[in-house]
């Protein structure tokens, strides 16, 4: 998904941790300056080519 959006960020996966593992630090978090709003999935849906 993200070369079909263009996104250039890496995408990085571990094989080691399993299905319920745990993260560690701040990763899942969005940032202070992160705006957030509400989105629904079928409204962003329909702004898709």
């Amino acid at each position: 998904m993200p070369a079909a959006v263009q996104d250039r960020r890496a995408v990085v996966t571990d094989p080691q941790p399993g299905m319920f593992a745990a993260v560690a630090g701040d990763v899942l978090i969005a940032g202070d300056d992160a705006r957030l709003a509400p989105t629904r999935y079928w409204d962003w849906l329909a702004t898709r080519p």
